[in-house]
């Protein structure tokens, strides 16, 4: 990256004096540490965060768990997707790439179908891939915010999910 990343010299802020706010979705599978290591300097100027965009095909659940993993793993050496507390555990929001789930010349409809799981178990808060580009991996249920469970004998068990509502917990995994 060529020069040093800053926000010095821009006045615009948020009724708390904040500068505005930035969210990075970092392709993980595309990791470079000096692009990272940019993205870290901008938000420890308090400019926003740091999630994991990743593009995955061909996979089953143990594939894709150890893509997050590495992905976790190379965005930890620079400080990213970490809590702060101790002990130190991943956490992240997500955003699948283009057409993550569909394998071609085989029969539309293949996902991992313990996706969501994997999702959780390894940190993820959200999910915020939807929606996408109309395709056969979008689901049915597109601009909303809802608890979704996964069901690992189905795919695509995300497809629909209850709606999210102000201090109501619902029963799903992500």
């Amino acid at each position: 990256m060529a020069g040093p990343l800053s926000y010095a010299g821009c006045s615009a802020s948020d009724s708390d004096g904040r500068p505005p706010q930035h969210t990075w979705f970092y392709p993980g599978e595309n990791y470079e540490p000096e692009y990272l290591d940019g993205l870290v300097r901008l938000c420890q100027q308090g400019l926003g965060e740091i999630e994991l965009h990743l593009h995955h095909g061909y996979d089953t659940g143990e594939t894709l768990r150890g893509k997050i993993r590495k992905a976790l793993a190379d965005f930890a050496k620079h400080g990213a997707l970490v809590t702060q507390g101790e002990p130190a555990r991943p956490v992240y929001g997500f955003i699948h790439g283009n057409m993550h789930s569909i394998i071609p010349g085989r029969s539309l409809g293949v996902w991992v179908n313990d996706e969501i799981t994997i999702l959780k178990e390894t940190g993820c808060y959200a999910d915020f891939s939807l929606p996408t580009a109309p395709c056969v991996s979008q689901t049915r249920k597109v601009n909303s915010i809802y608890y979704a469970t996964d069901d690992p004998l189905r795919s695509k068990s995300h497809d629909t999910g209850v709606d999210v509502e102000v201090d109501v917990r619902q029963a799903g995994i992500l």
